[in-house]
């Protein structure tokens, strides 16, 4: 699994973040601006990187076709572990994570997606691609991650804090964290948002920055519901009197 950085100093932002409750429907499903005929010349004719790390619940038909899509456009297909393995199977052309993190996975499958070279390429900005290619890092464009249902780990007969804690997924929330960050990657966090993305991608990506906000938006408030949860795992699973009582 997967540690996030701390952010030390001040956050400036240029851009104004819609409602966390807004429909992107409405932008995805628009029809292309012609004047945004050379966003599609970009999409179909430079090679994009898509990360795709999925739940064992996600991992179906609907992946396989919404993998066979980027592929379609031009793009390279990243995955590991559980879902680099299904869509192998599954004969997607798929590159396995750890060629670009230059390790296997470790300490039980904890430390899989926590690497400079893959969070690199999620928290580039558009004007970082030549830092990127000296580093011989992959440029991130697309992520798709879904995260264990971590309700199921709290409800489960005999549930225990350290459970509960190796059931938490660590590695794609900060993934989520790091592509928010750079702002330059297409974000998704459930599988019913991937038809009407490729839709939008095929279109030519209108309202491109409107939308990649309003998806940051969704994306941060899926993070923070997650750890909300991780939060209560701990409250239900210890004793908060023995630390209060010592000033913590």
């Amino acid at each position: 699994m997967r540690k996030s950085e701390t952010h030390t100093g001040p956050v400036k932002t240029n851009y104004q973040l819609t409602h966390p409750k807004t429909d992107i429907s409405s932008h995805l499903d628009r029809s292309c601006d012609p004047s945004l005929k050379p966003n599609i010349h970009r999409t179909l004719m430079k090679k994009r990187k898509a990360l795709l790390s999925v739940f064992d619940d996600d991992k179906g038909e609907k992946l396989v076709e919404f993998a066979k899509a980027p592929i379609e456009l031009g793009s390279d297909i990243i995955s590991s572990g559980g879902t680099f393995k299904f869509l192998k199977a599954a004969g997607i052309e798929v590159t396995d994570v750890e060629t670009i993190t230059g390790y296997p996975p470790v300490l039980k499958h904890k430390v899989v997606t926590l690497a400079a070279p893959l969070h690199g390429g999620l928290l580039a900005s558009a004007d970082q691609a030549q830092e990127l290619e000296k580093l011989n890092w992959p440029k991130i464009d697309l992520l798709l991650v879904t995260f264990y249902p971590l309700e199921r780990a709290m409800s489960a007969d005999g549930a225990t804090l350290d459970s509960c804690l190796m059931s938490c997924d660590i590695g794609g929330p900060t993934m989520i964290r790091s592509a928010n960050k750079g702002g330059e990657v297409i974000v998704l966090t459930s599988m019913k948002q991937t038809t009407p993305a490729v839709e939008w991608i095929k279109k030519g990506e209108p309202d491109r920055r409107t939308v990649l906000d309003v998806l940051r938006g969704k994306a941060e408030r899926t993070v923070a519901e997650y750890i909300k949860l991780s939060a209560d795992v701990h409250s239900e699973h210890t004793d908060l009197h023995a630390a209060v009582q010592h000033g913590l």
